[in-house]
């Protein structure tokens, strides 16, 4: 009797935890150094399974290959719970630090300061041009804006962060 008890725990254990598995999302996460100093910390959309979203990262990972063959990929991971920069890349607005802003994308950009801007606004602007339909550089809270554009007919504020 208590063998046939154990089995029917143990089934219904298992029942119990296909669901819960198939029930999970994950993130998918990945962390980027080039050799001249800069780091992408990147998340993505969340999935609803983790084939999705190993596929995501890998997508995401394959054309940074061809243009970047020293970069160096430090992880690429399926997080089912963020913490620290990848925490608040979603959750903090303005950021803390540059960050790109896309469909579906969110990416930290860390490096040489005099820099920063720089390669934070030209990220967003190559993504726009490979077919998004937008991405925009957030800059870190505290930075003052991006300067106003001198346009003899329109005497307003300029522009805020991009």
């Amino acid at each position: 009797m208590s063998l046939l008890l154990i089995v029917a725990l143990l089934a219904a254990g298992s029942v119990a935890a296909y669901y819960t598995v198939r029930s999970l999302s994950y993130y998918p996460t990945l962390r980027i150094e080039t050799p001249s100093g800069f780091a992408f910390t990147v998340v993505q959309e969340r999935r609803d399974d983790r084939a999705g979203c190993g596929d995501a990262n890998d997508r995401f990972l394959q054309p940074l290959v061809t243009v970047c063959e020293s970069c160096k990929v430090v992880y690429a991971r399926r997080r089912r719970r963020l913490e620290g920069v990848e925490l608040t890349l979603i959750e903090e607005s303005p950021p803390p630090l540059y960050v790109v802003a896309a469909p579906g994308v969110r990416m930290a950009v860390t490096g040489p300061l005099e820099h920063l801007k720089e390669v934070c606004e030209d990220i967003a602007e190559g993504l726009v041009k490979s077919g998004l339909t937008h991405a925009a550089c957030a800059y870190p809270r505290g930075t003052p804006s991006a300067p106003a554009l001198q346009d003899p007919q329109h005497k307003g504020p300029g522009k805020g962060p991009r």
